[in-house]
């Protein structure tokens, strides 16, 4: 697919699981925000600006690498031929990382799985890179070439949907342990709302005929 079309799938997928996973840990359902698909990309490149500035400078610097020192050595026949293999077997190196960290980092256990995933993917499709450089054939078959990178589009995904599951958590936690932050809001309304809550205040007013009989102070304006 075009580079548009994925960024923009991403965004969208970031935004979704984020505002879902937010609005599941504050009670209310993503249906009633009647969001569009713009406003879920907005909202998750306000969040994500940072990490993709990162993530491009990071992908420059391994692109000078590769071109500036790594090419280089497969042309002179510097490079040693065992490295493509020892990239399409990276996997049992990036499997004990993530057994490693996530016994020391459980609650991001689901972020190192998925990204030491990514990362033996991406190990052996260079690999194979290198390979038919070095020798002009590679042992990975094509179709073995396009199920890596299936299985490397679903990764990605799942590192998004991950990383969104931790965005939107933090969020709503940092609205619960603190609600002063947003907008103070009273509901009139001419039926009660059953809102039995710590911090709302249920107040009956005037008589059956009024137009509203029932006022709730203490709520906050979420979104």
């Amino acid at each position: 697919g075009s580079p548009i079309a994925i960024a923009t799938g991403l965004l969208f997928y970031f935004g979704w699981v984020r505002a879902s996973v937010q609005a599941r840990r504050l009670g209310y359902d993503t249906a009633i925000l009647d969001w569009s698909i713009q406003d879920y990309i907005l909202r998750s490149i306000l969040v994500l600006f940072i990490p993709l500035m990162v993530l491009a400078a990071l992908m420059l610097l391994l692109i000078w690498v590769h071109q500036r020192l790594v090419l280089p050595m497969v042309d002179s026949g510097r490079l040693a031929t065992w490295v493509p293999r020892g990239l399409r077997g990276s996997w049992l190196l990036w499997a004990s990382v993530a057994v490693v960290l996530s016994l020391f980092a459980a609650p991001l256990s689901g972020i190192i799985v998925s990204a030491s995933i990514t990362l033996a993917l991406l190990c052996a499709l260079y690999g194979d890179l290198l390979e038919r450089r070095l020798i002009g054939r590679t042992r990975t078959t094509r179709a073995a070439r396009v199920l890596i990178l299936i299985l490397l589009a679903f990764a990605v995904f799942w590192n998004v949907e991950r990383l969104a599951n931790v965005v939107g958590g933090e969020y709503a936690a940092q609205v619960t342990a603190n609600p002063q932050q947003l907008l103070a809001v009273t509901v009139y309304t001419p039926r009660s709302l059953e809102i039995h809550v710590p911090g709302v205040v249920e107040t009956k007013l005037g008589t059956s005929e009024s137009a509203y009989r029932y006022r709730y102070d203490g709520l906050r304006l979420v979104q």
